[in-house]
């Protein structure tokens, strides 16, 4: 797996909200034993940047975004959410 191509179709997605984040996100939460922890960190890290700390709930794709950063947490550091 091209981690590049995965890093740019996440930043596309981000960028676009919505159904097409939905779609990167189950890529990355089906593939994510196989990312490498620094992607994951700079995926996390520009989400919650893209949602203002996970605070900007009405922003299109918030769910997905979400369901990524706790899928994340758990695989790198086996956080479950709140």
């Amino acid at each position: 797996m091209d981690n590049g191509i995965v890093l740019f179709a996440f930043r596309h997605a981000i960028s676009r909200k919505g159904m097409v984040l939905a779609s990167v996100t189950n890529y990355i939460c089906d593939h994510i034993e196989e990312l490498p922890n620094d992607l994951l960190e700079e995926i996390a890290c520009e989400v919650n940047m893209a949602y203002d700390d996970m605070k900007a709930t009405n922003i299109p794709g918030y769910l997905a975004a979400k369901r990524l950063v706790t899928a994340i947490k758990r695989e790198l550091y086996n956080e479950e959410e709140e």
